[in-house]
């Protein structure tokens, strides 16, 4: 964009030639464990471009708003994969490494569905005022990789308990209701929206999400009736209603959760009555996920606003994420000249394609990851850790160490927010009780923070210089990561 508007204004004169310049050694100082010397070369990078790109820039970002708005408390929950889970992303790898497609957007297409609720996958009809219709058996239509599950299988596809982002979506509706907040819903699967209302109409959502019943004992949840309880914006929604059904939110206090296409209702209206926003899937575009969020966030705002990402553990979405982060951080730090911290190792910014699987021991109850090719246990099937092909990680786990593990886990867990603490103990009755989310990551809009690149330039080179007076090795090839090194300043 840049050489068509300023044709050289860069200094380069292909694509190849910015690519080599600028954007793989830019790209290889973004993960947060890259060595001194490669964070060292890709602010320079980008420092560079910054002041190329200066005098042609001007730039308005939402932080001219932020003391005018309440506080937003936005955090990305990775999300423990269910049995069918992780048995349908190995044995859909397990087909593209037989000969599949190798294209990634493909490849994440076909098993996006089934991150957000397995059964979207053998789902036939749209809700849209119609009964769900499923089919509970392979079909001519299914794809071959589909064959290598049980019978009992099919039928568990269809059931909330098998997806963890329905189940803690029923939460978060469940913590709103109880509090007296409104909830924005976002994804960009229409599939995933008719599953949502679904589960909305459901009498007793107990019943599918077991986790709720003692700790909601209070609400009636379930029951709820379109355009009374809830609404639904997506692509089909003509724009005539689209403006009767943001005034019916924002006016209307028995509606409770707006379940929102994140194509069609990101963009252009303003929802400022929510509280609190859920966005069940990640985009390549940081700036969509960004826009969704500020219906909620924006003038008019008077509570705080919590915002929860949620991503499966291990997948592709995770990698996605990552990437869009750092997208986002390149462009502060070429656009703005702003730092961010980095949060993201290589290992989770590579390999888009390649997503890893954990099992649970039936005995010590330690999750265990599995090697590439192991397909991971059905559901009904006692899994123990000396079945893990890995034989660097197939002995139990001692008391000892499992003590130490959860005094760990503990600590990691402690915050004095209480809708968060809930939602960080929320219990999946069906992975033999184990917390349903791994882990959580402040998302605190991209880590900005009050360092500039110059004085984070001049805080690696000091350490760069102090490291080699030391003997340290920290140039490129160096198999010795560091990890950030640059001194923590206070995150806005």
């Amino acid at each position: 964009m840049v050489q068509f508007i300023r044709p050289g204004i860069v200094g380069v004169k292909s694509d190849h030639e910015f690519e080599k310049r600028f954007r793989k050694p830019i790209e290889r100082g973004l993960p947060c464990d890259a060595s001194n010397h490669d964070k060292l070369v890709s602010l320079e990078k980008q420092v560079m471009l910054k002041k190329k790109l200066e005098p042609y820039v001007d730039r308005k970002d939402a932080s001219v708003l932020r003391k005018q708005l309440p506080p937003i408390y936005d955090n990305l929950f990775y999300l423990q994969q269910s049995c069918i889970q992780s048995r349908l992303i190995k044995l859909y790898e397990k087909q593209q490494n037989s000969g599949g497609t190798k294209n990634f957007f493909t490849m994440y297409a076909s098993i996006a569905p089934a991150l957000n609720y397995p059964g979207c996958l053998k789902l036939i009809k749209g809700c849209r005022g119609k009964a769900l219709t499923w089919k509970e058996s392979m079909d001519k239509g299914d794809p071959s990789w589909l064959g290598g599950l049980k019978p009992s299988e099919f039928k568990g596809m269809h059931e909330a308990r098998n997806s963890p982002k329905l189940i803690m979506l029923a939460h978060i509706v469940a913590l709103a209701v109880r509090d007296g907040h409104k909830t924005l819903v976002y994804s960009h699967d229409l599939k995933t929206l008719d599953i949502i209302e679904w589960f909305l109409q459901q009498p007793d959502w107990s019943k599918h999400a077991h986790s709720l019943k003692n700790l909601f004992s209070e609400l009636k949840l379930g029951g709820w009736k379109k355009d009374q309880d809830y609404l639904r914006m997506d692509g089909s929604t003509n724009s005539g209603k689209r403006g009767y059904l943001v005034d019916k939110f924002n006016t209307d206090v028995q509606v409770k959760v707006f379940v929102i296409s994140s194509r069609a209702g990101g963009i252009g209206i303003n929802l400022c009555s929510a509280s609190v926003v859920v966005m069940l899937d990640n985009h390549f575009n940081p700036s969509i996920a960004d826009q969704c969020i500020s219906r909620a966030h924006r003038l008019g705002q008077e509570k705080p606003v919590h915002c929860f990402r949620l991503a499966i553990e291990g997948t592709m979405e995770t990698k996605i994420y990552a990437r869009s982060i750092n997208k986002s951080g390149v462009a502060m730090q070429v656009i703005d000249g702003k730092f961010t911290e980095k949060s993201f190792t290589a290992d989770e910014l590579s390999d888009l394609q390649q997503s890893t699987v954990k099992a649970i021991c039936s005995r010590c109850l330690k999750t265990r990851f599995l090697p590439r090719l192991q397909i991971p246990p059905a559901e009904d099937e006692d899994w123990y850790c000396e079945m893990n092909s890995d034989k660097n990680h197939n002995l139990c786990e001692t008391p000892e160490e499992k003590e130490e593990r959860k005094n760990s886990q503990a600590q990691s867990r402690a915050t004095e927010d209480p809708l968060l603490q809930h939602l960080l103990h929320v219990i999946n009755f069906h992975t033999r009780r184990t917390e349903l989310v791994v882990n959580h990551i402040p998302v605190e809009m991209v880590h900005e923070t009050d360092i500039c690149c110059e004085d984070a330039i001049s805080d690696l080179k000091r350490n760069l210089a102090g490291g080699h007076a030391k003997g340290q090795d920290t140039e490129p090839g160096s198999n010795k990561r560091a990890r950030v090194d640059v001194p923590k300043h206070k995150t806005r």
